[in-house]
């Protein structure tokens, strides 16, 4: 076969060559490929996605990025941050932290030793709602609903 396989390769016409989908290089190499924790980000986003933060009276590690939401919004993450083996800690107040924001995912951040940037953990973004805004109210009112009733069934 590999000789039928050759001569069909070297037949113009016979074939055409397509690219795979994430799924079937994934799937196609599974025994082969190995998923990264987290954390291992780090190690290939560089100096761009990285802070050098204090943890504030609010139990926050807060800023403005500029460069990833390209307004001056406020990015705020928990001190309490999960730990790679599992666990959790909170982080002391007015402790300063490196922060890497992946900027595909702003739901969590990376929080590493400032001096060392050895992985402490992942602490998950603090989303606020301003009460005077009407439209976010009415959708996290929504939100909120159609979470629970899924629950209830």
């Amino acid at each position: 076969m590999r000789d039928v396989g050759k001569r069909a390769l070297n037949t113009p016409g016979l074939t055409r060559l397509r690219r795979l989908s994430p799924w079937e290089v994934w799937h196609g190499n599974s025994a082969n490929l190995t998923r990264l924790p987290l954390w291992a980000v780090i190690d290939f986003l560089g100096d761009d996605c990285y802070r050098t933060v204090k943890v504030n009276h609010k139990g926050l590690f807060e800023f403005q990025d500029r460069d990833i939401f390209g307004t001056d919004r406020k990015v705020r993450f928990y001190n309490a941050v999960k730990c790679p083996d599992g666990t959790e800690v909170q982080l002391a107040e007015g402790a300063e932290y490196g922060l890497y924001m992946i900027p595909q995912d702003t739901s969590r951040a990376i929080i590493v030793d400032a001096k060392t940037r050895s992985v402490i953990g992942t602490a998950p973004a603090w989303n606020a709602i301003d009460p005077l805004n009407g439209s976010s109210l009415s959708l996290a009112v929504n939100a909120e609903v159609r979470c629970r009733s899924g629950l209830l069934r």
